[in-house]
């Protein structure tokens, strides 16, 4: 077991978690089940993503990082899944719902 990520959020850990999923690395949160007690509890009990199989750290450090970069970017317009019809920030690639990647052109109008 390695840790690769300490997220913000729940929802977040569990975005990264989906990634590496897609790269068959398996994970888990450590920490998941705190959330409801951050406010009495000290920050450093934030969700870590770990991975079970330590020789895959260097390919889920690499997908970490390039999620948190992701992250950081301006996210720009919503896009609009042509799949499933669901919203998504602008700056993922694929849909948080139905997991199907965007299309170039998945933009909401009027954005």
């Amino acid at each position: 077991m390695r840790e690769v990520y300490r997220a913000g959020s729940l929802h977040e850990a569990q975005m990264l978690v989906d990634l590496l999923a897609d790269e068959r690395i398996e994970t888990f949160v450590r920490n998941e089940h705190l959330q409801g007690a951050l406010g009495e509890l000290p920050l450093t009990l934030q969700p870590i993503v770990c991975i079970i199989d330590d020789s895959k750290y260097l390919a889920a450090r690499t997908i970490a990082r390039d999620f948190e970069l992701a992250n950081r970017r301006d996210a720009g317009p919503d896009r609009l899944c042509g799949h499933c019809g669901e919203t998504s920030p602008g700056n993922f690639s694929v849909c948080w719902k139905c997991r199907k990647e965007f299309a170039p052109t998945d933009v909401n109008e009027g954005e």
